[in-house]
């Protein structure tokens, strides 16, 4: 149904606010977005999957706080994007993100560093060789959630 504009004094509709200007000083931005589409969100159903280890990246979040952000390649179906899984590295916010991190290390069959500074390294390894592991995706309200649970061994 149409909804009808008020009218101002003198019996006119307002005018509509010109926004082409405002568009044309996005242009650069939109195209950016289209080369650089962002991939982080794309999760997979709930369930359980065979899944193999694509990507390992130690970064920062969108707010700055330092992570790695795990990629897992769905092993039943090459098709589908990668399911991301991250471990905040922010001890004031999750003072268990680093047990996490390292348990997530070992049970993709690695061992956890003594030294921080060999983490690096060590992802890069673990991207290289692509450990598979069964992980399950869980769904709680808005949010979806990747747990790793057990390395698949071969």
């Amino acid at each position: 149904m149409a909804t009808k504009q008020k009218k101002e004094k003198g019996g006119k509709a307002p005018s509509k606010p010109d926004v082409s200007g405002k568009l044309a000083k996005l242009k650069g931005a939109w195209q950016e977005a289209a080369d650089n589409p962002i991939g982080d969100f794309t999760n997979w159903e709930p369930g359980k999957y065979q899944a193999q280890l694509v990507s390992a990246e130690l970064g920062e979040s969108a707010a700055g706080r330092l992570q790695v952000k795990w990629g897992f390649g769905n092993l039943e179906d090459s098709e589908a994007s990668p399911q991301f899984m991250f471990d905040g590295l922010d001890t004031e916010k999750s003072p268990q993100c680093l047990a996490y991190l390292r348990k997530h290390i070992e049970q993709m069959g690695y061992e956890a560093p003594n030294d921080l500074s060999k983490l690096e390294p060590l992802l890069e390894q673990m991207v290289a060789d692509g450990p598979k592991v069964t992980i399950t995706v869980k769904q709680n309200g808005e949010y979806i959630n990747t747990y790793i649970n057990n390395l698949i061994e071969e």
